[in-house]
């Protein structure tokens, strides 16, 4: 799933900034939503930080309040250094803002003539390079998702065999396929070791390993204790190649 999150406070400029975006991802396989905010509270970033799938941010600077650069200063700082953001402004004077203030803007858009060229232009990079990213793709509820591989903290098979978790710090998703269907995919991705007939873990995100309770810890404060007898040298020896504590 692509999260295309737009905030803007000009109902007609938000309408524009969709049109933009069904035109361009609307003959593509890809599913997608778009979010749209025309004013900041408490609550938005862990709102759109919780959001499944990959993002892309259409930031106005001229919002009321907190502006479409403050925005992006609390993204970063939320840890998410991966999704793209663009901001868009009525005022080139704050290009030199948006480049240099440590918040990897991928573009700095002014409304002027050009603007739906121009965003359609940096949408379409912005797709392209959020799509280098791997991610692990399934339908749910009719709705295709892609949950990038470093979100991923485990898959965990479920009491029916046809079907498995993926957890991530975000949360627990449900999806019909089998473990062993889930090892075929990633079985040339490294990240990923298969710890138990029952889960398959991503070593990028293991934080602790304790071995005289086979419990494995994962950054977010999650853990499992599905670690079998004949895994535990090899996934040791992974571990202490990525550097992760081991007791």
């Amino acid at each position: 799933m692509f999260n295309f999150i737009i905030y803007e406070d000009d109902i007609n400029t938000t309408n524009l900034y969709k049109n933009i975006i069904h035109e361009f991802i609307g003959g593509k396989k890809d599913g997608y939503k778009i979010i749209s905010f025309n004013r900041y509270d408490n609550n938005l970033v862990e709102q759109i930080h919780n959001l499944m799938g990959k993002k892309i941010y259409i930031l106005d600077v001229q919002v009321p309040g907190k502006n479409g650069l403050d925005l992006a200063r609390d993204i970063r700082a939320s840890d998410d250094w991966l999704s793209q953001i663009i901001i868009i402004s009525d005022f080139e004077k704050y290009r030199k803002e948006a480049f240099t203030s440590k918040m990897l803007t991928l573009d700095f858009i002014v409304k002027d003539n050009e603007v739906t060229n121009n965003l359609k232009n940096t949408i379409n990079l912005a797709y392209k390079i959020t799509n280098t990213h791997k991610a692990y793709t399934f339908q749910y509820n009719g709705d295709f998702y892609n949950i990038p591989y470093h979100d991923i903290l485990y898959f965990e098979k479920d009491l029916n065999d046809n079907y498995s978790f993926i957890v991530t710090e975000k949360g627990k998703y449900k999806i019909k396929e089998s473990i062993t269907s889930i090892e075929n995919k990633l079985k040339n991705d490294l990240r990923f070791f298969k710890t138990h007939r029952s889960c398959i873990i991503n070593l990028h995100n293991v934080r602790l390993l304790e071995l005289s309770t086979n419990t494995i810890y994962f950054i977010g404060s999650k853990e499992i204790n599905l670690l079998c007898r004949n895994r535990k040298k090899e996934l040791k020896e992974r571990l202490t190649n990525c550097s992760i504590l081991i007791k």
